[in-house]
């Protein structure tokens, strides 16, 4: 064989290699968009096996990991992900929501204070806004941890239940009413985003 043959067959293998590697992204990202979460995790960890520099597949995995609950691989994943990209929206954005469910109020506010997105004006605007309404919530929940203590500690075994009993279910709720809003203010980027290209495209015919 000679050496240009050679260099032939590896151009090929390389682009056979990231013809796989960009398959199986693909089929991990149309299960994400399906909400079949495990399969996209599967699919996202063989990808990253063999491209663990992907890091918008690594913040995925990290975002479907969230999804089904896991909530320490998430955190780990989305770590990774702006460790290797520092400031990346999509895992700012989804690492304040694990911090919160995980009731880690100061790294979610941290986390959360850092999030910039030039190209989602709306989006970052909505983050603002519901990081003051966290900084509010746990301002809020910190004196009534304080004034539920002492109502447990006095109250009688028959009593309602306290306030520690039901945070698990009152975090859920803010968390999903968060990501609600969020998720809105994607859908109002988006359909800015068309409306302003549709505008550009008329700006170009005869006047």
């Amino acid at each position: 064989m000679t050496r240009k043959d050679y260099a032939i067959w590896v151009v090929l293998f390389l682009g056979l290699f990231w013809l796989i590697g960009c398959s199986m992204s693909m089929k991990a990202n149309t299960q994400l968009s399906k909400e079949n979460y495990k399969g996209a995790i599967t699919l996202y960890k063989e990808h990253l096996a063999q491209n663990p520099d992907d890091v918008q597949a690594r913040s995925k995995l990290g975002f479907a990991n969230l999804k089904t609950g896991r909530l320490d691989e998430a955190a780990s994943e989305f770590e990774s992900t702006l460790k290797a990209k520092p400031g990346y929206p999509f895992s700012v954005l989804y690492l304040g929501l694990v911090y919160l469910s995980q009731e880690k109020f100061d790294k979610a506010i941290m986390t959360w204070q850092g999030y910039r997105n030039k190209e989602k004006p709306l989006v970052e605007e909505e983050i603002k806004r519901q990081l003051t309404l966290l900084l509010i919530a746990h301002k809020q929940r910190e004196v009534l941890k304080s004034l539920a203590k002492e109502g447990c500690d006095r109250a009688p075994v028959s009593s309602a239940p306290c306030l520690k009993d039901m945070k698990g279910f009152a975090i859920q709720q803010l968390v999903k009413q968060m990501e609600a809003s969020i998720n809105k203010a994607e859908a109002a980027q988006k359909e800015a985003d068309e409306l302003a290209e549709i505008t550009e495209g008329d700006g170009g015919g005869c006047g």
